[in-house]
């Protein structure tokens, strides 16, 4: 059952707390029978005097009648006001009522998802739902209690304890913030669920309940499309539930046909920028219906300033790409932005992307046989694969070192560290490649003849209690058989995107002769995440034609680590010698790196993370959010690393993470824990905070579908106060007392009235 009112008008009924005192009203004949009886008979007799008098009865005979049936309407209405006194008259408004006297817990539900920040208006729809519900509880009966929360994902109980002063309630609900997340239906029922089950234990008084969801129902945070059937049912019986216990009110403030644009999207073709080098950027401009968009201005801000400025043509419910190009002066974190007003939603008309710019990306090449370039080096091809120039202005810049100097290095020095054909790895060893990975840092691994697989097993494996696995399986046998063919799988991973309808690249067609195989374990088919230190997370990048992995990704800790079960040079495969090969080794790397990049561009909600070396110690850093707030927190020890974490991203924009203290030399990366030589200038490091661009559909659950595919069989109220909101118009629930009471003042005047008119028209004989 649903009720659907328009608030435009005052919302109320009557009901009655005690209705069968209403079987009273048959009372009313009684005034009605007595006046017929008591008329008087008249025997007519001829006399001249009384035909005299007749004649003048005559004239006043309708001025008689009146009197008579007014008298008689003044005192069947004092009856019936009587009888409606005693039955307790209960105003409905907003399609409730309460019993007199019955004490009501209002659980006020606030929809958190950031298209209530839509404001056609004056104010936005979560400023009008803020109003609405702060005339709720000042229009309640005394002795009520409220609770509040916040619908978003994941919901967020505000008010958790009822609480009976309106003022200490109002309080918390004038403090509320507009989050820039979605809202979680299914989350924020189990929450309401709760906060009534502590309600009925703490405050058993309150014996009535009623739930209020005060929200635009917008379709995305509404809509139960795509969710799995378990979800569905579980939502379904628990509202059922609480409509069970409780009236559900639904007040909606969206508006049916509102219009949106959005930057949904903004993508770097590079993980990073160089100063004075071309970085580009692709943003994606998005209209919602019902109108198209001609002539929509696009701009690109840098550090606050506006550097370039565009014009596209949008249709509706179309989108558009637009590319820019900027150049950074220098070094360091920089923000670029991406704008497109002219709508009534603010926060989706922009889109950040935090860029590191790096003077060089420096990368560590541990050879396994050699080192200095000499000609039986493991690493001689991958070094002119990673920078292909020697010159000055080279981006990527090498460095090459034996084996045994693997000890003596600060790896976070490096974005990322090569290691081709490396015998084996002592505990010490293992364990700094574990702090690097864990940290942020990115290892690949190239196998070759020298490679002890069992040791690689023992140090590497994960199977010693409190170590980091890094090895993503089992190290098989050699095999000594030459493949002609590689299998792409459907490019499927973005390390292969540069590959992606260049099947002549010859990519495919390089001849691998020896290769160890790569025991991966079966995909595990539970749906908690995988920890990384024991169920793989890796996935298969190129294959064999043999279904054998030949290069394997999985991510470990904050960093990634890579397997390639051939050979860096020409040992065991001709690929170092194909055109391919080159790209291969730049995308993997431009891969790599672009973890780093991800972590510093997270969606409103994700939690800011980093970590920073044993040698710094446990330090305070401070987050400047985008609303200009400070707030100090500080790095844990974990082994080897100060990890750092922050959880209140609910504002979209740009945050800013700066340590107490500048970081000790030796190439220590600042509290992003971003990792690399570029990382040492930077005074603070900018993180990105951007929004779901799903929320920017504005296409509202009409309350048919609400009724139909959300709540099919549960009864509920929905009421629309939008353009109305502001006229004295209350959703509470009635009250009965004052109805009574001024039903027995009007019995009082009344029988005033009537005994007036009595004396007045001379019958009160």
């Amino acid at each position: 059952m649903v009720v659907s009112v328009v608030c435009d008008l005052p919302l109320f009924g009557l009901a009655f707390a005690h209705p069968a005192m209403l079987a009273w009203l048959a009372a009313l004949a009684a005034p009605i029978l007595i006046h017929l009886w008591s008329r008087r008979r008249y025997r007519e007799t001829a006399w001249a005097a009384m035909e005299y008098l007749t004649a003048a009865l005559r004239q006043r005979r309708r001025t008689l009648l009146w009197e008579h049936w007014l008298l008689l309407a003044v005192r069947t209405l004092v009856v019936a006001l009587v009888v409606l006194a005693a039955a307790e008259p209960i105003e409905e408004r907003g399609g409730l009522a309460a019993a007199p006297g019955e004490r009501t817990h209002r659980v006020l539900v606030l929809d958190g998802s950031y298209s209530m920040a839509y404001a056609p208006g004056e104010i936005s729809r979560f400023e009008q739902a803020k109003r609405v519900a702060a005339r709720l509880v000042r229009e309640s009966s005394q002795g009520d209690g409220f609770t509040l929360v916040l619908m978003g994902d994941p919901p967020r109980v505000v008010v958790g304890r009822p609480a009976l002063e309106p003022t200490d309630f109002l309080r918390e609900l004038d403090l509320l913030e507009l989050p820039h997340g979605t809202a979680d239906l299914a989350g924020t029922l189990r929450e309401v669920e709760q906060v009534l089950l502590a309600a009925r234990r703490e405050q058993p008084r309150l014996t009535r309940e009623e739930i209020y969801f005060l929200t635009d129902l917008g379709r995305v945070g509404w809509s139960l499309d795509g969710r799995d059937p378990a979800t569905v049912a579980d939502l379904r019986s628990r509202s059922e539930r609480l409509a069970e216990a409780a009236s559900l009110v639904v007040i909606d403030v969206g508006q049916p046909d509102a219009e949106n644009l959005a930057v949904t999207g903004i993508r770097a073709r590079k993980p990073f920028a160089a100063p004075a080098r071309d970085f580009e950027i692709e943003a994606t401009i998005r209209s919602f219906p019902p109108r198209a968009r001609p002539g929509q201005a696009v701009e690109l801000w840098a550090d606050g300033h506006r550097v370039a400025r565009k014009v596209i043509d949008l249709p509706a419910a179309g989108e558009a790409a637009v590319k820019f190009v900027h150049r950074f002066e220098g070094p360091g974190d920089r923000v670029l932005e991406v704008r497109a007003g002219g709508d009534f939603l603010e926060i989706d008309n922009h889109r950040w992307i935090a860029v590191p710019v790096k003077a060089s990306i420096p990368v560590l090449c541990v050879d396994g046989r050699s080192s200095g370039g000499a000609p039986d080096a493991a690493t001689r091809y991958l070094v002119i694969a990673l920078s292909p120039r020697e010159d000055e202005d080279r981006l990527v810049r090498p460095e090459v070192v034996a084996e045994s100097r693997l000890p003596e290095l600060a790896l976070d020095r490096y974005e990322c560290v090569f290691l081709a054909d490396v015998a084996q790895f002592t505990a010490a060893e293992a364990r700094l490649l574990e702090t690097y990975v864990a940290g942020g840092g990115n290892l690949v691994f190239f196998l070759g003849d020298r490679v002890q697989a069992e040791r690689y097993q023992a140090e590497l494996g994960g199977d010693r209690p409190g170590r980091i696995r890094l090895l993503p399986g089992r190290l098989g046998p050699i095999v000594d058989r030459p493949e002609t063919r590689l299998d792409p799988l459907d490019y499927r991973h973005p390390m292969l995107d540069a590959f992606r309808g260049r099947e002549r690249s010859g990519l495919l067609t390089a001849p691998v002769m020896k290769h160890r195989r790569l025991v991966l374990p079966e995909p595990s088919a539970s749906p908690e995440p995988a920890a990384s230190t024991d169920r793989s997370r890796a996935r298969v990048v190129l294959a064999l034609a043999s279904g054998d992995p030949l290069v394997v990704e999985e991510p470990v800790g904050r960093g990634r680590v890579v397997w390639v079960a051939t050979s860096a040079d020409t040992t065991w495969t001709y690929l170092p010698l194909w055109p391919s090969y080159v790209p291969l080794v730049q995308e993997m790397l431009d891969f790599l790196i672009r973890g780093q990049f991800e972590r510093r561009n997270v969606a409103v909600g994700e939690p800011l993370a980093g970590a920073l070396p044993a040698a710094v110690g446990e330090t305070s850093l401070t987050v400047r959010d985008p609303r200009g707030r400070t707030e100090t927190i500080r790095s844990r020890r974990e082994d080897d690393l100060n990890a750092w974490s922050f959880a209140d991203t609910w504002t979209s924009g740009v945050y800013a993470v700066e340590r107490a203290a500048s970081a000790p030399r030796g190439g220590a990366p600042d509290a992003a824990g971003g990792g690399g030589a570029a990382s040492r200038a930077r005074p603070a490091s900018l993180f990105a905070v951007n929004v779901d661009p799903a929320e920017s559909d504005l296409a509202p659950l009409t309350v048919e579908q609400l009724r139909d595919e959300v709540w099919p069989g549960v009864p509920f109220v929905h009421l629309t106060a939008w353009e109305h909101f502001e006229r004295p118009t209350s959703f509470g629930a009635g009250r009965s007392s004052l109805w009574a009471k001024n039903l027995l003042a009007g019995v009082l005047v009344l029988l005033l009235v009537e005994t007036f008119l009595a004396r007045r028209f001379g019958h009160h004989d």
